[in-house]
């Protein structure tokens, strides 16, 4: 369902709590954010503890304005970032001044200020991990 509300346009995604989250969309502060699902690791499955945060929450923060990009910064260097307990996702989150932060849970992240910035449903951080899961013909990415 596309939602508007007077600061932020956003896809809203139905989830198991009842819930329409905002898992995609821009703010009028010039937050954009997406998550994409993808074959999880271990590494990034969901921990329930001070010192985690999930991915789509963070995601949705951004979106909502609630954090900035520097905060949104500050969290994957001091928090693990894990998925969410029922699903596997990665995210890019950039703001208006051209700045672009990709997390892939369990991988890491990067912070790019490039002119372009591209997220794929596979690994950017670690290609070779998600290699195994491109189907023939699944090539649009290389």
């Amino acid at each position: 369902m596309i939602a508007s509300q007077k600061h932020r346009f956003y896809i809203a995604i139905l989830r198991p709590d009842g819930v329409r989250h905002s898992y995609h969309g821009v703010n009028r502060n010039g937050n954009v954010g997406t998550l994409l699902y993808v074959h999880g690791n271990p590494e990034g499955t969901y921990q329930d503890s001070n010192n985690c945060m999930t991915i789509a929450d963070l995601t949705e923060q951004f979106i909502q304005a609630k954090i900035s990009f520097d905060d949104a910064l500050q969290m994957v260097q001091e928090r693990k970032i894990v998925y969410a307990p029922d699903a596997t996702m990665q995210a890019m989150l950039s703001d208006r001044q051209g700045r672009t932060l990709i997390i892939e849970p369990g991988i890491g992240w990067r912070e790019d200020d490039g002119r372009y910035s591209l997220m794929t449903n596979y690994s950017v951080l670690a290609p070779e991990s998600t290699r195994p899961f491109i189907v023939p013909g699944d090539d649009r990415y290389e």
